[in-house]
This record gives C-alpha cells, structure tokens and sequence, in this order.
C-alpha cells in the first residue's frame, strides 16, 4: 500500500511563509491587447496576502506554464509576446527564461528582459521536414524543472534538465507530426585540474513525423532518476482517449501504464504530480497523484467542465465523469512496473457564478520547498472559485486557500488572474 499518512503535517503548515509565481492579466480579444505578466505573491502560513510584486514586464497577450528553478534563481515560462508599440502579437507560443529578481516591491525598477530559451528551434523541426513544406515554427509549453550532479575522482558534472512539450508547425499552419515531448540540458563540467566544459543540447523525445493525432504533455521527472525517467499524459485521438505512459530519456522507449491501471486522466483536470520524494537515495520506487476517472465506468461521458464553461439545461448530472484523486506507485528499477493503485478521495462537482458542475480541484501540484530537503510535499490545487488550495492528497482536506491579487488594467479595472492550465507554482519558505 501507498504509504501517505505523513501528508497530513504537509509542508506549508510547517514554513513561516508560502511564495506564489504565476501568470496573471487579461487579454481582449476584440481589441487584441494583452496585459499578462508573471508576478510574485507572498502570504503568511494562514493565508494573508503580505506582499506582492512583478516579476517581469512584457505586457504579453498570453502567458501560462510557470515554473522556477530548484535554486529559485530562475523562471521559465510560456508565452504569446506581443510588441507595446505596434501590439503585434506572435502567432506561436514559446518558452522563456530570466533570471528571478529580489523579491520586494519594483515599482519603477527595470526588469530584466526575458530571452527565448530555445533561441535555435532547428532540432525540434528538422524531423518533420516535408519535400514541399518544411516546419519552420514550433509551440512550446508545459516546461518542468531536474537538477542533477555527478562526481567521480576526475570530474564532477552539474546538469540543468528542462523536459517540455511543443508542436511543430508548416509555414501553412498544418502540424508537422505528433505532439511531443522534448529536453533541453544544459551542463557544466569540471575537472579537478579546473578546466570547465559547458554544453546546451535540444532534443526530441517522443516525435513521429508520421503521426499529427497524438498529443503529449505535462512530463513530470520521477524523483531519483537524475533526469532519465518521465510519467507524462499522452492523449491519443485529439485528447480523446487520454493515458499516462512513462518514458525512458535514455532508450527513448515509452511504455503505456493504463494496461495496469483503473483510472485514466479525467478532462480539464491536469497533469500527474510527484507528491513523495524516494523514500531513500536508492529507493527505485516513486509516487504520484492524478485526477482521473474511471475506465470501466459506463456513465463517464464526456462533461467534464474546466472554468468559464457550462453545461447544457438538459445534460443529466449523473451522466458527468464520476472523479477521483488517485494514487499510483511505480518501480523504475528496470521497467515501469505499476506498484499499487489506490483511490484517495472523491473529486466533488461545485456550481460557481461562472460554471456548473465544474470540478472542486485541478491543476494540481507538488508544494515546491527550499533546502533542507523535506520527507513530504504538500499538495496545491487551483479551485472552482480561482483560489489555490494547500490540502492533504490523502483526504482532501483544505488546509489554507490562497486569494490571489486580481491584477488591474491600465484604466484600474480589476480582472481575474490567469485562467491558463499550471500558471502557477507555490514554494515554501
């Protein structure tokens, strides 16, 4: 069985303050001007907003994907640039980087200028070269952070994992194969006689030229595997028929879990997060959460409903997905072998002034923690009502809601924070 019943001391109730990064702004799409931005937000353990402040200054269209760096000296994220003085808006979302700054209020301060992080997209279009119409442009998004070291009595070697999705593109706006997944590494190298050796190398992970139905996404690293192994949801036919799989970096095999498993991704819920670190260095087995519903059920359909959405008059509450919080245990000792399987509690539908039986919970992820290292992490979920939930996997149970600062436009009007998938990540302090 999945030992979680530590989760209930989780890591927020123990740290004095919590720090949000996300993505937050309004975009008008009659006027096609943006005003997104990733912004900062400390709160106290209880949930008291003490201090917020921008982390850049982009005015994009749009923006989402928000992820920092172990050390928490750099973010990445997506976005739709748009230029402030023409407002022309790129027509393709990409990955940037920037280092974070110091943390206080920047009003008046210049912010440094984010920069793409995959300035030459070549080894991400170069597969899906067509005799009359070559890729020429790819959507990156979903980025997630590894951060490994290796030393031997020669060298050590510190190595930067950025796993991620993108979809490659003609200049005819037609796919140029799959939807998949790739990694950036950046490593450094040093030798004990202090030469330094640096390398950055863009690969494609899960790319078929000949495929355009496949989608994949939100690759999550497995804790201990030093960046070679990733659970990630692959959804074939459009998203259809969604399943979580397991990818090994080296051999670029994927292997399907759903054979093993009772449950696939439920719509519009999110990706599947490592909630437990390795319960030693040597440990070959890891844990993670998803949302999802159950395969053998004969009323799943397909009302799963996301914010902003709402269902039909006529539509039966009980035909909508039946929902849960499901715990899946893995070994990665050789192959990706399904440990255990266990249901942690019942997702509940709320009724809010924008949607109707909308899930209670998406989004979710792992509390992100500073050194030392904790034995748990919390987990945070975005709520029907646009807050983030810290609360115990096991039960469901909130412990604190988050009320983040709705942004304002330029003229003062107040607007919702961001409504774009994982544009958020919280960090204990």
């Amino acid at each position: 069985m999945i030992a979680l019943a530590s989760l209930a001391t989780a890591a927020l109730a123990q740290q004095r303050t919590v720090t949000v990064y996300y993505a937050d702004g309004f975009a008008n799409h009659q006027t096609m001007v943006g005003n997104y931005e990733i912004t900062r937000a400390s709160f106290s353990e209880d949930g008291e907003l003490l201090s917020t402040s921008n982390v850049t200054d982009m005015a994009a269209f749009m923006m989402g994907y928000v992820r920092v760096n172990p050390a928490r000296t750099q973010v990445i994220f997506s976005a739709q640039a748009q230029d402030k003085t023409t407002r022309r808006i790129s027509p393709h979302v990409l990955l940037y980087e920037m280092p974070l700054p110091a943390a206080g209020p920047n009003i008046g301060v210049s912010l440094v200028k984010p920069t793409l992080l995959l300035p030459d997209i070549t080894n991400l279009t170069s597969g899906c070269v067509k005799p009359y119409s070559p890729c020429t442009q790819a959507d990156q998004f979903h980025p997630t952070f590894d951060y490994h070291r290796r030393s031997t009595q020669y060298e050590t070697t510190e190595t930067e994992a950025i796993a991620f999705g993108y979809r490659a593109w003609t200049d005819e706006g037609f796919p140029g194969g799959n939807q998949a997944l790739a990694l950036r590494t950046r490593s450094v190298r040093k030798t004990k006689d202090g030469k330094v050796f640096s390398d950055i190398e863009v690969k494609p992970l899960t790319f078929n030229a000949s495929d355009i139905h496949t989608m994949d996404s939100c690759p999550r690293f497995a804790p201990g595997s030093n960046g070679k192994q990733i659970i990630f949801q692959r959804n074939l036919l459009e998203g259809s028929k969604p399943t979580i799989a397991h990818l090994d970096v080296t051999t670029g095999k994927v292997t399907s879990l759903q054979g093993a498993l009772s449950f696939v991704p439920a719509d519009f819920a999110g990706c599947p997060a490592f909630v437990m670190p390795p319960p030693s260095p040597l440990s070959k087995k890891a844990t993670f959460v998803f949302i999802g519903k159950n395969t053998s059920d004969s009323s799943v359909s397909t009302f799963a409903k996301h914010w902003g959405s709402s269902r039909n008059t006529g539509a039966s509450v009980e035909g909508l997905d039946k929902v849960y919080m499901v715990a899946v245990t893995i070994d990665l000792s050789d192959k990706p072998i399904v440990v255990d399987e266990k249901v942690l509690f019942a997702m509940p539908r709320v009724n809010t002034s924008a949607a109707v039986d909308m899930l209670a919970l998406q989004y979710c992820s792992q509390v992100m923690q500073d050194k030392p290292a904790p034995t748990v992490n919390a987990l945070v979920c975005k709520t029907a009502d646009m807050k983030l939930a810290e609360l115990n996997p096991e039960t469901g149970v909130q412990r604190v809601n988050l009320t983040m600062p709705y942004p304002r436009l330029p003229d003062g009007t107040p607007v919702m924070w961001s409504q774009t998938s994982y544009s958020f990540q919280v960090w204990a302090d």
